[in-house]
């Protein structure tokens, strides 16, 4: 309601005045708002694109992490050294 007695005194006194200075009011706050607008609207771009970002180096993290806790068993063997089925372990430079 009391929405509604705020709307009425802003038409009353913006009946009172000229229709230029009322035209040049309303494009002004019309300007403000849409500057307002795409501020936010940038910013929720940028918080998003902040967020996919961030859920995306976790999914990375988590599939080093569970790649090296799968066990992956890397030999480290002597140059010259027999492997069990008697190959000869080659070095990894």
């Amino acid at each position: 309601m009391s929405a509604s007695i705020f709307e009425e005194a802003a038409s009353e006194f913006l009946s009172i005045l000229p229709e230029e200075f009322v035209t040049h009011l309303t494009n002004a706050k019309r300007e403000i708002l849409l500057g307002v607008k795409s501020c936010v609207d940038e910013c929720v771009n940028e918080a998003v694109q902040t967020l996919d970002a961030c859920v995306e180096l976790s999914k990375q993290k988590r599939a080093r992490r569970s790649k090296s806790s799968e066990g992956e068993r890397v030999d480290i063997e002597e140059e010259g050294e027999e492997e069990a089925d008697g190959e000869t372990a080659e070095t990894v430079a």
